[in-house]
């Protein structure tokens, strides 16, 4: 979370500081490990220039600088075990604050009956796989001794890949509710997701940032045409219209020539509106109209538009 608005921005081809840091907090894992491991000798290897058995190529360096850097912790301090214990807890809060605003503006207590704001955030650490390394030769106390055509010390578990999504969704939300049937929201969504490949020391960085704005209106006791069995059918019926924005782009950084290229990315705009009776409690009747437009960031792709709308009927069996 403490990272995840660190992007640059979009279209920025250079380097994201979490990146940088990255960089910069791997001599210091190497050198929390080689202390750790008197096999190592903690002696700085000139062909690599990190510490003797720990390069950034070493799992047991790059795992704990991609967590240091991309979680906004200090590699002093970072956990050096790829399989952390203790998470930490992920949250959801809405609070409805229309009693404040109608104690001192006249028109909201007259026209509204709740404004309720909330946010949300979730964040999640996944190692993808990993299997057990049979090169692997501990000592006494279970510290590697042998060491890879890399010059790094073989670990007990081959990870070939770690990754972190995080996301505020929403980063921030505020939905009216007015005593007309007429009901507003507008929301904020947030989404980071960050994978480091082992095979090439590569972080791929996808980010999106989205803007939505809702309304809906609820016609009340809406009477159909015709009978069903000889009954009249009368209810509300519900109309919604939703508009999204959303920029999203996907960044590889390769740590070894510390190279960024952008490798996609597109704006979408999004358009969706429709119309919702409720024919009885089983039989739901919609009527809808979608419209999606893709506008590419990179040259490759071309831009696209769909639409599709119809009508639906949905029964409920149970």
């Amino acid at each position: 979370m403490k990272t995840i608005f660190s992007t640059g921005g979009f279209g920025n081809t250079g380097a994201s500081q979490p990146f940088l840091n990255f960089l910069n907090d791997a001599s210091v894992i190497s050198q929390r490990q080689a202390s750790a491991n008197p096999n190592s000798g903690n002696f700085i290897n000139p062909a690599t220039g990190y510490r003797n058995g720990y390069s950034l190529y070493s799992q047991d360096v790059a795992i704990p600088a991609f967590l240091a850097a991309y979680s906004g912790q200090s590699p002093s301090k970072v956990t050096l075990n790829p399989f952390p214990s203790i998470p930490l807890p992920n949250w959801t809060i809405s609070y409805n604050i229309y009693k404040t605003v109608a104690s001192i503006w006249p028109w909201a207590k007259k026209n509204i009956t709740s404004i309720t704001i909330s946010n949300a955030y979730s964040g999640t650490y996944s190692v993808g796989s990993y299997s057990f390394n049979p090169l692997f030769v501990p000592d006494a106390n279970g510290l590697p001794t042998t060491m890879d055509l890399n010059g790094d010390f073989i670990d007990k578990d081959q990870i070939p890949a770690v990754s972190l999504a995080d996301q505020f969704s929403p980063l921030a939300k505020v939905l009216v509710a007015f005593k007309n049937g007429v009901s507003s929201s507008f929301e904020i969504r947030d989404t980071r997701q960050v994978a480091l490949a082992m095979s090439d020391i590569e972080i791929t960085e996808v980010y999106a940032m989205e803007y939505l704005l809702g309304l809906g209106y609820k016609i009340k006791g809406v009477t159909l045409p015709f009978t069903v069995g000889g009954k009249a059918i009368k209810n509300d019926i519900t109309l919604k219209a939703d508009l999204s924005l959303m920029n999203n782009e996907s960044i590889v950084r390769n740590a070894i020539d510390q190279s960024n290229q952008i490798t996609g990315g597109q704006q979408i705009i999004s358009i969706k509106t429709q119309a919702e009776y409720n024919i009885s409690t089983r039989i739901t009747f919609r009527i809808f109209f979608d419209k999606v437009i893709n506008n590419p960031f990179i040259s490759s792709t071309f831009p696209t538009s769909t639409m599709d709308g119809g009508i639906a009927i949905r029964f409920s069996l149970s």
